[in-house]
């Protein structure tokens, strides 16, 4: 029994001696920036220098999908603006491929709403996958997952968040980003400061939405419905909200809003969990040659309601469209003519 025992043991410490080691362990980073339809985020943006500190909100959304030369691209809008009468937004499109994530352009608007592109040729900003405290090449630049940490913010509190250390070299001034990416969601949390700054800029995840599900509080005082982390599609006279958070729930839902001519307002005609699509080439009946469809569309910074586009037969339009709990509907408060003239009330 004693010489069994002892060729057991024996057999036993070989295998650990000649086992393979363990390979260090590959963070798949697509699983901590997903892009997926409907993300949306908002953030709280605070600039310390100087001995001022601005805090301004800022917002990111992933609204649709396009091609781009052949490639599936997503279209991140960044910071929108409601300067009316024009609908302004920043936005970059974005896509994963075997190399990573890859910026294809990024489009900034200046208050004036002219575009600008800063540029349209790809740039890798992260790999595929990486290990810890491993250096990685990026376009301009490297970038290394340098630790892994809890993070605690308004939208919530996330465990075991990857830290990314970027550095690059941006008009002879060496820029370090730090970034806290949470598992299938994404930055919650960001630092950035240059070499010849005397400012350095944080940005904290307040609320968001990512896979329908409502991160955070975005609601304002007494609200219980928030169109905030909310996208819109139109079709004629009809348009379907997608991402409506409700207070007490972290789910987030879908309505759809039938235009009535007879009152100016976008009134319910059906809601449910998860999300919906529109179909295209709707017709409006209640005014003749008003149209929804494809224009730019932007919910306020309240949650309360949205700007859009519109087209009154061969006239095109913006509006301010407010949101009644009361009555369920989206009543019109402004319109102004393509000149930016008030037209009502």
């Amino acid at each position: 029994m004693i010489v069994r025992w002892k060729v057991v043991l024996f057999i036993f410490v070989c295998m650990f001696l000649v086992a393979p080691s363990q390979g260090v362990y590959a963070y798949n980073l697509q699983e901590y920036y997903p892009l997926v339809v409907g993300n949306a985020f908002s953030y709280d943006t605070e600039a310390a220098g100087n001995g001022q500190v601005k805090l301004t909100p800022t917002f990111s959304v992933i609204s649709s999908t396009e091609l781009l030369s052949g490639v599936s691209v997503y279209h991140q809008s960044l910071g929108w603006k409601g300067q009316i009468p024009n609908i302004q937004e920043g936005y970059e499109l974005k896509a994963w491929d075997a190399e990573g994530l890859k910026s294809y352009r990024l489009v900034e608007v200046a208050d004036n709403g002219t575009p600008t592109t800063v540029y349209s040729t790809p740039r890798l900003l992260m790999p595929t996958s990486a290990e810890l405290n491993q250096s990685v090449n990026i376009t301009g630049g490297s970038l290394t997952v340098d630790g892994v940490e809890d993070v605690a913010l308004p939208g919530g509190w996330f465990r075991d968040c990857l830290r990314l250390h970027t550095q690059t070299l941006n008009d002879g001034r060496t820029c370090d980003s730090y970034q806290w990416l949470a598992k299938w969601v994404g930055v919650v949390k960001s630092v950035k400061s240059c070499s010849g700054d005397n400012a350095s800029y944080f940005n904290e995840l307040k609320d968001g939405r990512t896979y329908n599900y409502i991160l955070g509080y975005p609601f304002a005082s007494g609200q219980t419905v928030s169109f905030k982390l909310a996208t819109m599609q139109a079709s004629g006279c009809e348009i379907l909200i997608n991402g409506i958070a409700l207070a007490g729930s972290v789910d987030s839902y879908w309505a759809r809003f039938v235009f009535d001519g007879t009152d100016l307002s976008f009134k319910l005609s059906s809601y449910g969990a998860g999300t919906q699509t529109l179909a295209s080439g709707g017709t409006c009946s209640s005014v003749a040659g008003l149209d929804f469809a494809n224009q730019p569309v932007m919910f306020l910074s309240d949650g309360n309601g949205f700007f859009t586009g519109l087209l009154l037969g061969q006239q095109r339009l913006s509006a301010q469209f407010t949101f009644s709990i009361q009555h369920l509907m989206f009543h019109l408060s402004k319109a102004w003519d393509a000149k930016g003239v008030q037209i009502y009330p």
